[in-house]
């Protein structure tokens, strides 16, 4: 009898902590449901949250077997390239579910197969049906249908939840296989029918409404661009705003002009052109949307597969140069494939207004100021696209112009067609070499018009018009948070708000060793510091009535630029020719889009000390190139202190973070009297060379004694947004009060760092960034101080 009351008991006690358990977790449902997420952590919180946890979690289904071992499969090889951050692969049967709360977690598998999906699925945004999935107002029932979510995990929101779930296991398996890594990648959702991703977006991730999915801001590519204007071999489709028709109507008859020339200098007969389908010429008013839509920020490129063009098309900045099209007309009519450089070069030789300006003349500038790679290393496939784009294609462009115009049709489109992948042919016309062509070639080009330069000589740099500055960054790269998103605008807008009137934009480029000497390579692709993002973030400044610098700067693997040095003269001459390669194709870019400076080099500390000649002679050659001021950022120190090249440029820069403070608690004294020793320091370099000086970095991590090792990032160090604001009122103060104004040495000041997505900083940030931190009020406080004192001019 006893133990039969003493299991009833037990029963009465399962069953109450059971309806307990289901009243709470109902409870917890409705509540994150119905009330506001505004303590919720955001996208980055739950970024470093994954990192600082040794790595993401994955699941996947152990059954069906086949399916399970084409996911080990998958992740196995992932892990294999992954450099640093690494997952940990379970399949459900084996993942400790009592822990689901306290990991990164990536579920991966079928809702029908992977077994701990359901715990959580009734407090996602996606809900399962008996024939599928509902997600964002809309079922999904077909059998390739699938659904990306990374969201926050609701067992306990601190840690990150990814699902990539979906109809079968084959669709979900196939896509991951087969998809190009950008599309697994797209947004905070996405959902993909048969392989293509067909919508996606991102949630606000702060406020009452953070991760809402009503409140998310979504992208459908099943809406139906609007067709504008159609001829005989073009179709033009607007993406965003209706364009100026009688714009479009002018584009047409243009590019119909350029196929018919393009026909006729070939000698191509007009039925294979009507063979072919028309060419749909998609216009972007937006890049942000034409990278996320596309995966490409290209100002134009092609999409061969599809039959299409896409061209950004905005007030001022448009692809419609014709090189993409003639590349696609060009592919269809030679067939042969050919050596891509000579297909690049024909391709820029047939677009009539290249980058709107025209190709020969940026060719014939290059050439006459010795601006020029090795003619053969650009038919390279492994240098060839190591050189910027901007000085490549006018060079391949004016060459294949030669070539078809020496030549002839026919014997050209021989040539071109049996032209090998890589490398120059042996094989001419008319018994002539690559020699003696690449001699004629050079000789027409420097008897040419070379395109005019902006300004006969540099503007000067002026202490009377202050450069009240930051350093802009690029810390996001996820395109809407980057510096073409739109993120970006928001950034700068509140920069404007502090009375910033300057602003320096860094594209980086990449060395794997400081000691070897190897081609620099450039910041490309949708993600990073392209070409395209470091302009459109300067039209977005130029709307904020701000001047921006080009500075770009090499990233060394394992270090620093300061640790580049080469073991031999001979290596020396030849880091000098690649990091000069790298450089002029950003001098071209500052040039062509009229940028306010170019910072020629960046804390290249034993590069510059004992090569002061390689030096002289680059800036000589750039100055070729772009025709506005010039500055070196130098490091402080040995190497700030000892330059010798300065008189060769318009302004002495300097990368300042002397130390403030070698005390554990200095006082406010303290921290003025060690800013104004740095102030003596830079201002008897000043007047030794008689040149104005930019600080072109200064800052400070909003991290426990900042004034001690200011460059450094210390990861242990604990929050102290205090002392960052008092290390930036003691630069101000003794940069500012130090009889600046009477002597004119010094003509700005840029703070690093400020960045491209106002996500990053706040007050638990403990880096540089001082958005959202007492220290942005400092700044704001000088600025606006200068702004009202300055000549118009500075205004």
């Amino acid at each position: 009898m006893r133990i039969k009351v003493l299991l009833l008991l037990s029963l009465v006690t399962v069953l109450i902590l059971l309806i307990s358990f289901t009243f709470k977790d109902n409870s917890v449902r409705q509540s994150n449901q119905t009330n506001d997420n505004s303590n919720w952590p955001t996208r980055r919180q739950l970024r470093d949250a994954m990192f600082r946890s040794g790595g993401m979690h994955v699941v996947y289904p152990a059954n069906p077997e086949e399916c399970a071992v084409r996911y080990r499969d998958y992740y196995t090889q992932q892990q294999r390239r992954a450099r640093w951050f690494r997952s940990h692969v379970w399949r459900d049967v084996e993942f400790p579910t009592d822990s689901l709360h306290l990991k990164p977690v990536s579920l991966i598998g079928a809702i029908s197969s992977n077994q701990i999906l359901p715990r959580l699925l009734p407090d996602l945004p996606i809900k399962r049906l008996h024939n599928g999935f509902h997600f964002h107002g809309q079922d999904y029932t077909g059998a390739g249908d699938i659904v990306y979510l990374s969201f926050p995990n609701p067992q306990n929101p601190t840690q990150l939840l990814n699902v990539l779930t979906g109809n079968s296991d084959e669709a979900i398996l196939d896509f991951l296989q087969n998809s190009p890594r950008r599309l697994r990648q797209i947004g905070d959702y996405y959902v993909a029918q048969q392989g293509r991703v067909v919508l996606f977006g991102f949630f606000q991730d702060a406020g009452k409404a953070a991760w809402k999915l009503e409140a998310a801001k979504t992208y459908d590519l099943r809406a139906t661009p609007k067709p504008v204007k159609a001829t005989e071999h073009f179709a033009f489709v607007a993406r965003g705003k209706n364009p100026s028709l009688a714009e479009i109507e002018k584009l047409a008859t243009r590019y119909e002009e350029n196929l018919a020339n393009l026909m006729k200098r070939l000698a191509l007969a007009n039925e294979e052109l009507a063979a072919l389908p028309r060419l749909t010429v998609h216009l972007w008013d937006n890049a942000e949307e034409k990278g996320l839509l596309t995966g490409n920020t290209d100002l134009r490129h092609v999409d061969q597969a599809r039959n299409e063009t896409h061209l950004l098309w905005t007030d001022d900045l448009r692809g419609d140069d014709f090189f993409a099209e003639a590349r696609w007309y060009l592919a269809k009519l030679l067939e042969e494939k050919t050596n891509p450089a000579l297909e690049e070069g024909l391709a820029v030789a047939m677009a009539e207004r290249w980058r709107g300006i025209g190709y020969a003349g940026w060719a014939a500038r290059l050439i006459q100021t010795q601006n020029t790679p090795p003619l053969a290393e650009l038919f390279d496939k492994e240098i060839r696209l190591l050189e910027s784009e901007l000085v490549r294609q006018p060079l391949l462009g004016s060459f294949a112009n030669f070539l078809l115009e020496k030549f002839g049709p026919d014997d050209f489109t021989k040539l071109y067609r049996q032209w090998p992948d890589s490398g120059v042919t042996d094989r001419f016309p008319q018994n002539e070499t690559w020699e003696k062509l690449a001699a004629q070639w050079q000789e027409k080009m420097r008897a040419a018009s070379p395109v005019p330069l902006r300004y006969a000589s540099p503007r000067p740099i002026a202490a009377n018009d202050f450069h009240r500055g930051f350093c802009y960054a690029h810390e996001g790269y996820q395109i809407y948070n980057g510096y073409l998103g739109s993120q970006s605008r928001e950034a700068l807008l509140k920069l404007a708000a502090l009375s910033v009137n300057s602003i320096s934009l860094t594209p980086f480029g990449y060395m794997e060793e400081a000691g070897k000497p190897e081609f620099i390579r450039r910041s490309d692709g949708p993600y990073g510091e392209s070409d395209e993002s470091v302009v459109i973030a300067k039209n977005f400044a130029k709307g904020y009535h701000m001047r921006v610098m080009l500075k770009p700067h090499i990233w060394v693997g394992r270090g620093w630029p300061g640790d580049i040095h080469m073991p031999t003269p001979t290596a020396w001459k030849t880091f000098f020719d690649y990091y000069e390669r790298w450089m002029r194709g950003y001098a071209v870019l500052a040039e062509m889009h009229d940028f306010d400076m170019l910072c020629v080099g960046v804390e290249l500390a034993q590069a510059t000390i004992g090569h002061e000649q390689a030096w002289r002679q680059m800036i000589a050659r750039l100055r070729g190139l772009y025709s506005g001021p010039m500055v070196y950022a130098a490091n402080w120190g040995q190497e700030f202190e000892n330059l010798k090249f300065w008189e060769a440029l318009d302004a002495i820069g300097i990368d300042c973070y002397y130390p403030l403070s070698e005390k554990e608690n200095p006082t406010d004294a303290e921290l003025l009297s060690g800013a104004k020793r740095i102030v003596e320091k830079i201002r008897a370099v000043a007047a030794k060379f008689n040149k104005p000086v930019l600080v072109t970095e200064i800052g400070f991590t909003s991290s426990s004694q900042p004034w001690k090792n200011p460059h450094q990032e210390d990861r242990n160090a604990a929050v102290d947004l205090d002392a960052q604001r008092r290390c930036y009122e003691a630069v101000y103060q003794a940069f500012l009060n130090s009889g600046s104004k009477s002597s004119r040495w010094l003509a700005g000041i840029y703070w690093w760092k400020w960045p491209s997505t106002l996500e990053e900083g706040g007050p638990e940030d403990k880096q540089f960034m001082p958005n959202g931190k007492p220290a942005e009020k400092v700044p704001a406080k000088w600025y606006k101080q200068i702004a009202r004192e300055a000549t118009p001019t500075g205004q």
